[in-house]
């Protein structure tokens, strides 16, 4: 059975989480750039 009730909440979570990553990216992207 699927852990989620519904895809609507997949995909939340799924935005949440690419968020975060291209977030984490981005900062460490411009951390390189600096030094």
């Amino acid at each position: 059975s699927p852990i989620y009730r519904d895809s609507k909440e997949l995909d939340y979570d799924y935005k949440i989480l690419q968020a975060i990553q291209s977030g984490y990216n981005r900062q460490k992207h411009e951390k390189s750039n600096n030094s």
